[in-house]
């Protein structure tokens, strides 16, 4: 199942491209969608995670690699149990601000496939809400620390 998602995010380019590239083991919090996050292997441009989330009242922990495209994209590669994820994540200026364009695409394994068709409007609204919940962060720390 494919999907994009636009965002207008109002804070400069450099400062959202930062702050969602800032792969940190604090990230994360328990109204999630994202509980908490391992790096399990961090280089430059490169890392392996383990992130923990919640999507449809379970936590479903993801194996993940993670490429950072300096200075507009980045691309997460997850490969869990039960599905594979891909998000790519590009960043362009606006005038009021940056545009962020998630593009992502979910697989489903064993009897997750057979499912998902049915279960993906809900992870999809959960994905995106998680999408427009880190550019509601951003948005007030920027507006905290401009004040």
């Amino acid at each position: 199942m494919k999907f994009r998602h636009v965002s207008v995010v109002r804070v400069p380019m450099e400062l959202a491209y930062d702050w969602w590239t800032s792969f940190s083991e604090e990230d994360g919090d328990e109204i999630g969608p994202l509980l908490s996050r391992r790096i399990l292997l961090g280089q430059e441009r490169e890392l392996l995670i383990e992130d923990e989330y919640r999507y449809l009242n379970r936590r479903l922990v993801l194996k993940g690699r993670v490429r950072i495209e300096p200075t507009d994209s980045y691309m997460v590669e997850y490969n869990g149990k039960m599905l594979r994820l891909s998000l790519k994540y590009m960043f362009a200026p606006l005038v009021e601000g940056t545009q962020l364009v998630v593009l992502g695409e979910v697989k489903g394994k064993g009897w997750l496939r057979f499912l998902l068709p049915l279960l993906w409007p809900r992870i999809r609204r959960e994905i995106v809400e998680g999408v427009e919940g880190n550019v509601e962060k951003v948005e007030s720390l920027f507006q905290s620390d401009s004040s």
